[in-house]
């Protein structure tokens, strides 16, 4: 679906993916439910040099810090959206940087 954002621009929106304020992401189409940020919000931090991940098992409410994500530029915390159990990580070939995916509840923030 495509929307337009606030300076006008269409952007190509997923119906499976749901947004948050924060620029996070989360992909409940697939079990378990896939977080991660957008592409504005990666653009924005720049080079991500690492990822501090959660334990396997640790468990978040909507509205916790989820991971530090350090950039370049700065670090930041990813907020979850959702109240989720950490499940497993997996690595992008590309980068070898750890991705977080969540065993994500529907109730959403």
């Amino acid at each position: 679906m495509a929307e337009e954002n606030e300076q006008g621009t269409h952007l190509d929106v997923p119906d499976f993916l749901q947004y948050s304020h924060d620029h996070v992401w989360v992909d409940e189409s697939v079990t378990p439910a896939v977080l991660g940020i957008t592409e504005f919000a990666a653009n924005k931090m720049g080079d991500i040099v690492f990822v501090d991940l959660p334990e396997v098992g640790m468990r978040v409410e909507a509205g916790d810090e989820l991971v530090q994500i350090e950039s370049a530029k700065a670090v930041e915390p990813m907020i979850s959206p959702v109240a989720a159990s950490r499940m497993m990580k997996s690595y992008s070939s590309s980068s070898q940087l750890s991705t977080v995916s969540m065993n994500a509840r529907t109730q959403n923030a």
